[in-house]
């Protein structure tokens, strides 16, 4: 069966320092595949590669069977949606406009957005229960129905890959889990393969079907929460003392002050 994604040994070096080295990947048609790693891991620059948008890349991706390579960025757009970790909105946008400029990759120089685009858009919006705020400024919502908005936006894009990176980090823990429970939900109803970037190691472990962690741009571990999420890879790749805790929701990554016997020790 074809992968959604495939990445063969990617390389970024930008000005002599290496970002990603030798990163080899496949993820399957429905898949949710999180990638993790500390700061300056690579994180992001593996999404960024997997769009097209890195230059610099070297080795091989395919979406869908097709080589990146062989693609005009407007057909990449419409394989491929991204939820920034810091979106670019428009100051005063509305929220129906925003979320339509998901449908930039179907349009060329001489022809614009009509009724059928707004259609879906509106469809995006219902399906994410933001009718109510069509003709509300985005940057006038709450960060968790922001958050709402730009995945409605990359629905819109009506792309079967979504990337999200760190799609909770400005949200409290209640947003947390309703734009994840949302991604979850859309990935089943759409047949959607997720690639996502986080730093909360227990929504991650409980989320996603599998796990990839980066250290300075390579893969150091890669398997289901039980392979990857390890005290000792945990202390050793992110420098971090946790416990790691399995109960009936799954597993559950606790950090834990040192006891002063321990701060001896150092």
């Amino acid at each position: 069966m074809t992968a959604a994604i495939s990445c063969r040994e990617i390389s970024v070096v930008v000005e002599k320092h290496t970002l990603l080295e030798d990163v080899s990947v496949d993820v399957a048609t429905n898949e949710w595949l999180c990638v993790l790693g500390p700061n300056g891991a690579g994180k992001t620059t593996l999404l960024r590669a997997i769009t097209g948008a890195l230059r610099t890349a070297t080795g091989e991706i395919a979406l869908m069977g097709r080589p990146i390579a062989s693609m005009h960025s407007r057909e990449r757009a419409r394989l491929v949606a991204v939820v920034p970790q810091v979106p670019v909105i428009p100051p005063g946008m509305e929220v129906l406009d925003y979320v339509l400029l998901g449908r930039t990759p179907y349009h060329g120089l001489l022809s614009s957005i009509d009724g059928h685009d707004v259609e879906i858009a509106r469809d995006a919006l219902h399906e994410l229960e933001l009718d109510r705020f069509t003709t509300r400024r985005v940057d006038s919502l709450s960060g968790g129905e922001r958050q709402r908005v730009i995945v409605a936006r990359a629905l819109a894009q009506e792309a079967p890959i979504l990337l999200l990176d760190e799609p909770t980090s400005s949200l409290d823990i209640g947003h947390q889990q309703d734009v994840l429970e949302l991604v979850d939900r859309l990935r089943r109803a759409r047949d959607l393969t997720v690639v996502s970037t986080m730093h909360d190691l227990t929504l991650a472990a409980q989320y996603s079907d599998r796990l990839m962690l980066l250290r300075d741009g390579r893969v150091v571990c890669e398997g289901d929460e039980v392979e990857v999420m390890t005290a000792e890879n945990l202390e050793r790749y992110y420098g971090a003392r946790v416990a790691v805790i399995d109960g009936p929701y799954g597993r559950a990554i606790v950090p834990y002050r040192p006891t002063r016997e321990e701060h001896r020790d150092e």
